[in-house]
């Protein structure tokens, strides 16, 4: 069990702790909030991977083909390159874990440099 669990959700960082004497000390508690946000980082990931997953089918399933921005293309693109559409009945954690890998290793390097203003 987490910490974080223990105390219902608390913030790590928000909990106190008795330690001698009934004497209340503060206690470091940054290995349990960083393995608290390891965790967050983690499910972001996976509704990143969702999200991107869905808006790839979307696109697919528009009637009109509309026009779109080229690194929403290049995303498109990335996305098909690895994973096939979705079309028959099937588990997708495969493919949940395909565009996972996606947004760590391959979607950062499509986006676009800043402009410079003058």
């Amino acid at each position: 069990m987490m910490l974080g669990d223990f105390f219902g959700g608390v913030g790590v960082g928000l909990i106190g702790g008795v330690t001698s004497g009934l004497q209340e000390d503060h206690l470091s508690h940054a290995t349990p909030a960083a393995l608290k946000l390891l965790k967050i980082i983690d499910n972001a990931e996976i509704i990143v991977a969702i999200e991107l997953l869905a808006a790839a089918q979307a696109y697919e399933l528009q009637r009109d083909s509309h026009g779109r921005a080229a690194q929403t293309d290049a995303a498109y693109r990335a996305v098909r390159a690895v994973i096939p559409r979705y079309r028959d009945d099937r588990p997708l954690g495969a493919d949940i874990e395909s565009a996972r890998r996606l947004v760590r290793q391959r979607l950062p390097d499509l986006r676009q440099e800043p402009v410079s203003g003058s």
